[in-house]
């Protein structure tokens, strides 16, 4: 941490890269979040069981915590459970679940990549050839069908 105690740019990023697999121990990862969060002692994280409550208290440093948690796709895909307003969040390992949870993570990451893909290449197309006002969005939308057909 900074010297005012904030979490740093290379803590931030060591949560935002954390691996995520199968072997995966929520424990430690949440270990180390703790171990940069702020007002510790008054309830605002607590491990109960597998499960996770925090509440950043509305301090900068614990919401850019959970910036970093949420940035790790992989994570929040698998182990957030629910965010209400005043900062509070709740992360669950249960059960078995998370392995299915894991599987359909990276199918739905792998989509995102896919999709992402043919809407760069279409508006790389579209920026190539002048003659068109907007992009061809139904071709997005045809190519990302194809791709989700192709995955089933």
């Amino acid at each position: 941490m900074d010297e005012d105690g904030y979490p740093t740019d290379e803590e931030l990023l060591k949560i935002r890269e954390w691996k995520v697999d199968k072997d995966f121990d929520i424990h430690e990862l949440m270990d180390y979040a703790y171990s940069l969060w702020r007002y510790q002692d008054e309830n605002y994280f607590k491990r109960i069981g597998n499960s996770y409550r925090l509440v950043t208290g509305g301090w900068s440093g614990n919401e850019d915590i959970i910036r970093a948690l949420q940035n790790n796709l992989m994570f929040w895909l698998m182990y957030w459970e629910s965010s209400d307003r005043g900062g509070l969040h709740t992360f669950c390992k249960c059960g078995d679940d998370n392995l299915e949870k894991y599987d359909e993570s990276r199918i739905y990451i792998k989509a995102l990549d896919d999709a992402q893909t043919i809407v760069n290449k279409e508006f790389s197309r579209w920026l190539d050839d002048k003659d068109e006002e907007y992009p061809d969005f139904g071709n997005i939308k045809k190519e990302i069908y194809k791709l989700r057909e192709a995955n089933k």
